[in-house]
């Protein structure tokens, strides 16, 4: 059966737990989630909407136990615990706008980053790098890598157009996630994101629950897996949109459990992984 792993970004010090605790009890149900955490979120990062949902206190990850002990509780259910960045901030590049945080990075927050990440591999056994944004530069891509990560993110324009297809067109970039489904490099890989569900695609796309189960469950089966983001903010708001997303993703998770398998990004890149 095809495999289809379930990601949760922007997790940090003040995510609200008790949302946590609601979405393992009325969405997740058991199956494992793959959590990008954030260990040091910058003022304002997740925008507007994240930072409104954001719970007063410390912003760092670490130094909130009550979200560790639940982090930890995660693990022992079979979730995983990735490393989303390290500020998830923006910032100014050499070319000029700002970009994603590990776009045109410089040498010491990648020396950073790699600390940060033994950090996370020896205390939550973290193996995958969630680059916010789901960009990350060629080159730090690669030395993560080799490194021994595991990087969840999207297909980039320069790699659609590698590939025949026309990086504007949805069809085109859906095709492309195909072609490679992930890059191998001893036992690590790169694995591309099929899609990130938020307030905009359930209000906006006019696609419904049972349609994006199928894209999901087809991407899974025609590349060996298939990865459907969430972010925790979109279901906190306590108004109609973020009802609307209750809704959707458990009627997605709902029509997804008979066509396919619910795993972790990690366990994707496992030598001979079969669902």
């Amino acid at each position: 059966m095809p495999a289809v792993a379930i990601r949760l970004d922007d997790v940090h010090g003040r995510t609200p737990i008790e949302l946590l605790e609601r979405m393992d009890t009325e969405l997740w149900r058991g199956r494992p989630v793959t959590l990008a955490t954030i260990p040091y979120p910058a003022p304002l990062s997740l925008g507007p909407a994240g930072t409104q949902a954001e719970t007063p206190g410390g912003r760092s990850t670490m130094a909130n136990l009550r979200l560790v002990r639940h982090l930890d509780a995660a693990i022992r259910r079979g979730c995983e615990v990735a490393l989303h960045g390290l500020t998830h901030a923006d910032h100014k590049s050499p070319a000029g706008p700002a970009v994603p945080e590990l776009v045109a990075t410089h040498p010491g927050h990648d020396r950073l980053l790699c600390r940060t990440f033994e950090g996370w591999r020896e205390r939550f056994g973290t193996s995958v790098l969630v680059p916010p944004h789901n960009a990350i530069g060629p080159e730090l891509a690669a030395s993560c890598v080799e490194s021994g990560f595991v990087i969840s993110r999207s297909i980039t324009d320069t790699e659609v157009a590698a590939l025949g297809f026309q990086p504007t067109d949805p069809q085109g970039r859906a095709k492309a996630k195909l072609i490679p489904p992930s890059r191998r490099s001893l036992g690590t890989s790169e694995f591309f994101q099929t899609i990130g569900l938020s307030h905009k695609y359930v209000l906006r796309s006019g696609m419904t629950p049972a349609a994006t189960a199928s894209i999901l469950a087809r991407t899974a089966a025609e590349a060996g897996n298939a990865t459907v983001t969430f972010h925790w903010w979109d279901f906190a708001a306590g108004d109609g949109a973020s009802t609307a997303m209750w809704h959707y993703a458990a009627e997605l998770i709902y029509e997804l459990s008979p066509l396919t398998h619910f795993d972790t990004i990690s366990a994707f890149a496992r030598p001979g992984y079969t669902a």
